[in-house]
């Protein structure tokens, strides 16, 4: 009738009771803010999402970490910039980062709506703007699109790393942890 014996369903009940319960409503607390605005529609929520995790895995290594300093402070190093790096994707800072790259501002024209004739809309008609003016944001425009995938390829290599488990057996073999790892990778940020 039972596939096992009693104690395994005792000890199975007990766990779930005493640690998987309140690890969840823990779990609920942590991402509170994160889960009452969650949509599944969008990538925004994901990476909010991300961030909270990266931010409680930071705080939980620097408490109670026993690894090896030198290789506790690269990981500790590339969290805290993976975690900058969702903060710029997050609250979209690539048009003021390109704006102090370049060392100059968008330049933003007034609009008006003029009543189109034989109808009773209104169409949208902007102040010309200069040729330098054009210019000018258009390179800003380039920049911001050049510094967003910049940021969102270095927010994913440093999620991706170098170093996996396999190549411990094979590239680097013999070789001391501390030497080979160099703070990047998700897969390696563990205590």
């Amino acid at each position: 009738m039972f596939k096992h014996s009693f104690s395994y369903y005792f000890r199975n009940t007990w766990e779930f009771i005493r640690w998987d319960i309140p690890r969840f409503f823990k779990n609920i607390w942590r991402f509170r803010r994160e889960l009452k605005s969650f949509g599944g529609w969008d990538w925004y929520y994901t990476i909010s999402m991300l961030r909270r995790s990266l931010i409680t895995q930071k705080e939980s290594m620097e408490k109670f970490s026993n690894e090896y300093e030198p290789t506790l402070r690269l990981k500790l190093y590339y969290m805290k910039r993976a975690i900058y790096l969702t903060d710029c994707i997050l609250e979209d800072k690539f048009h003021d980062m390109a704006e102090a790259r370049l060392g100059y501002k968008t330049v933003f024209r007034d609009f008006k709506f003029e009543p189109i004739e034989g109808s009773t809309s209104k169409r949208l008609v902007f102040d010309e703007e200069s040729e330098e003016e054009r210019q000018a944001n258009r390179k800003i425009f380039e920049e911001l699109s050049k510094i967003e995938k910049e940021v969102w390829n270095e927010l994913f290599d440093i999620l991706k790393g170098d170093i996996y488990n396999a190549d411990m057996y094979t590239e680097h073999k013999g070789k001391a942890y501390e030497d080979v790892h160099n703070g990047k990778g998700l897969i390696n940020w563990w205590h």
